[in-house]
């Protein structure tokens, strides 16, 4: 189409929301849970998939029709053990330094993603799969999972780490060296 014109995919894929939301979304697409309070959305660079944070949610990973870009939901990761599901499969668990995902970047070549998570003041580490698009927790030493958090007591490599206090923002230098949060506190 023309540079700058927009216009909404049709029904289906004209958005993606949650079924148990109230009031319930009326996205054609629709995951029990995990997107409510969605903050960010980025694309791999190749264009093959989605992954969008909620604040009040989890970490959904998608796959994208590079023909009209249609998303369909393939995954997620979450921080609570139990609940709703947020995706009909390939859903991870229990991952407490993503808790509150505020936002997400992906590496320039697309290998890897970080995320933002404001319950722990944390940033971990995820693996991206190119041929599937699906993240897995990157582990570290002593099999402790590749994150860094403000506080002592979590699951992450790196503790104690200064201001960390709610992050909001995080950014992936271009040569993928360098990976910049910005937090509130």
């Amino acid at each position: 189409g023309e540079s700058g014109f927009l216009s909404q995919l049709p029904a289906p894929f004209e958005c993606v929301g949650e079924s148990e939301e109230m009031p319930k979304a009326l996205c054609g697409t629709t995951v029990p849970a995990g997107l409510n309070m969605a903050y960010q959305a980025q694309v791999s660079p190749d264009g093959k998939n989605v992954y969008s944070v909620a604040i009040s949610g989890d970490l959904i990973e998608y796959s994208r029709n590079l023909a009209n870009g249609e998303l369909t939901v393939i995954g997620c990761i979450a921080a609570a053990a139990e609940g709703a599901r947020c995706a009909p499969e390939n859903e991870i668990r229990g991952i407490a330094a993503i808790g509150k995902p505020s936002a997400l970047a992906l590496d320039p070549k697309g290998e890897d993603l970080y995320v933002a998570g404001e319950q722990n003041g944390s940033v971990i580490a995820l693996a991206r799969d190119s041929a599937t698009g699906l993240l897995s927790i990157l582990k570290g030493e002593a099999s402790k999972t590749a994150c860094v958090e403000a506080g002592g007591g979590g699951e992450c490599e790196v503790k104690n780490a200064p201001g960390l206090g709610q992050p909001y923002g995080i950014t992936v230098s271009p040569d993928g060296k360098s990976v910049y949060v910005a937090s509130v506190s």
